[in-house]
């Protein structure tokens, strides 16, 4: 069951069995006094890194800000968050912008958007924007979106008009669609509470 605060659904979790106990001379190199190997369920987390172990749990009191997925650009790995080094577009065909959406999945971002644009009394279809991939619902994410055949300001006035937990933001112009696929990857920023 999930915390009443938490925006994200509960992960289901196995139990967990103790594989050794505190203090009992099983602990592994780096590991603090007092901890348990102990299997853990997708609730969990557990990382060993330069002979330092850290654990804790992913649903307890989760917030907003304990999941961020940062799109990273194809171009050259930056994050979508900063301004890219693209070059100036040739022709005003695509608009570019940056979508930070939160409680969204991303297909129901985009028809926010097209509502949002006719709101602006601008004709727009879901199949005029393009996006390099679905990020989580259950997180704070950026990413890149291009919009085919509408204005640059078109689009600034509509982003006033988003629905809560969307923004759009370096909106310019682009000369060609971004494609499904079309990043370096993602940046992850993940919280870990206990």
């Amino acid at each position: 069951m999930a915390h009443p605060k938490a925006p994200f659904p509960a992960a289901k979790q196995r139990p967990a069995s103790v594989a050794g106990s505190s203090g009992s001379g099983s602990r592994k190199p780096g590991m603090r006094r007092g901890a348990e190997k102990v299997e853990i369920g997708t609730s969990h987390y557990t990382e060993r890194e330069h002979n330092v172990e850290a654990a804790g749990s992913l649903t307890n009191s989760i917030r907003w800000g304990d999941f961020i997925v940062i799109e990273c650009r194809m171009l050259d790995g930056s994050p979508v968050t900063v301004r890219g080094q693209h070059p100036q577009a040739r022709r005003e065909s695509h608009v570019r912008f940056v979508l930070k959406k939160m409680g969204w999945d991303t297909m129901s971002a985009v028809i926010a958007i097209c509502s949002s644009m006719r709101a602006c009394g601008v004709r727009v279809s879901p199949s005029q924007l393009s996006y390099a991939g679905v990020k989580d619902k259950n997180a704070l994410t950026f990413q890149e979106v291009t919009l085919e055949g509408v204005k640059k300001e078109e689009v600034e006035r509509s982003a006033g008009r988003l629905e809560h937990g969307l923004n759009m933001s370096n909106i310019e112009y682009c000369d060609e669609p971004i494609a499904l696929g079309q990043l370096h990857g993602n940046l992850f920023h993940v919280v870990i509470r206990n």
